[in-house]
């Protein structure tokens, strides 16, 4: 599989999560791009990504950075969040991320149903849940 390549300060980063295209807030170093940090960064397309922080912050990250995403997901997967169904529209890469800041989603598959902070679609339709802490 390919991998979203992160251009940045002379240095190339690979983020290659089978989970998703992120670098999360409880393994490897923040990425540094000018004056911010982030502790998430997402493929989005082609071209585009973004970063964010395990504290809320949100960015579209700059011209700064040249990045390559050269395979789009192959299909959508949808998750139940909260009181109804939210569709998984964008392919970023082979995976659909939900940051730790946009609230819990319920995964009410499970006999017991849990939260968890982040979600990953995967390009047969399947999906992965996990928490900020690992």
């Amino acid at each position: 599989s390919s991998s979203c390549v992160l251009h940045h300060t002379g240095s190339v980063t690979e983020v290659t999560n089978s989970e998703s295209r992120v670098l999360s807030c409880a393994t490897g170093a923040p990425i540094q791009v000018g004056q911010n940090s982030f502790d998430h960064v997402t493929c989005l397309g082609d071209t585009e990504w973004y970063g964010s922080t395990c504290v809320g912050k949100v960015s579209a990250l700059t011209s700064e950075i040249s990045i390559t995403c050269p395979s789009p997901c192959a299909s959508n997967c949808s998750y139940s969040a909260g009181a109804g169904t939210a569709p998984v529209s964008k392919c970023i890469g082979d995976a659909e991320v939900i940051s730790c800041t946009t609230g819990l989603l319920q995964l009410t598959t499970a006999s017991t149903p849990v939260s968890y902070e982040k979600a990953s679609c995967l390009p047969d339709g399947s999906w992965i849940a996990m928490n900020c802490d690992g």
